[in-house]
């Protein structure tokens, strides 16, 4: 929970200085609020550990770092930091959907479980 709250703040902090755009900030706040959601969701429900880090997820958080840094250090043009915004929710969503892959087959598992008793 603690990377996901410094991504946020990070990123609200870029949007509310106007470097980076709102909508990027919303995606990812959305995205960052499911993945919460999930993992409690999935502890409860099926009673496992809350699901771990995956690869992608560490891809996407590290390209959320560099731009986030590259915001800070260099003067770069708005229009760049929209697109540099776009490319971060891209990767942020593909590593989202590594996590729905996750819970699809948390779920089969649970099922063939409960099936099997």
């Amino acid at each position: 929970i603690g990377d996901k709250l410094m991504v946020l703040c990070i990123m609200g902090c870029l949007a509310a200085d106007n470097r980076l755009p709102w909508w990027a900030f919303a995606l990812l706040a959305i995205k960052e609020i499911l993945m919460i959601l999930g993992g409690a969701f999935i502890h409860k429900l099926f009673k496992y550990d809350m699901p771990p880090s995956v690869f992608a997820g560490k891809v996407a958080t590290g390209v959320l770092f560099a731009i986030a840094m590259s915001c800070l250090l260099f003067d770069i043009p708005r229009p760049i930091t929209d697109y540099m915004a776009a490319v971060a929710v891209g990767i942020a969503f593909l590593a989202f959907g590594n996590y729905l892959n996750g819970y699809r087959a948390l779920s089969k598992k649970h099922k063939s479980e409960n099936q099997s008793m």
